[in-house]
């Protein structure tokens, strides 16, 4: 799979490699199944704004933009958080 979003970390002793929410194929169960390990860093690539809390979403997905980080906490079911300077 290209472009990944998620590279050069370890989860379950393989490496990782997600796009559009799906593994490459030596990884052949759901992200769910998981626990990331990304040493003192994690990096979500590319920003996204839910519409709303009611936006389309799954339990344990993390966005962000300019001013919020958001958590889905169930499915469609949005939460967020403010960001400031510090």
């Amino acid at each position: 799979m290209s472009n990944c979003c998620v590279t050069g970390y370890v989860c379950a002793g393989k490496s990782v490699c997600a796009s559009n929410n799906y593994f490459s194929d030596d990884i052949s169960t759901s992200l769910e199944s998981y626990i990331l390990n990304a040493g003192d860093t994690l990096r979500i690539m590319t920003s996204r704004t839910p519409s709303s809390s009611t936006d389309n979403g799954f339990a344990g997905e993390i966005c962000w933009d300019s001013d919020y980080i958001y958590l889905c906490i169930s499915t469609n079911s949005w939460k967020r958080i403010g960001l400031s300077t510090f």
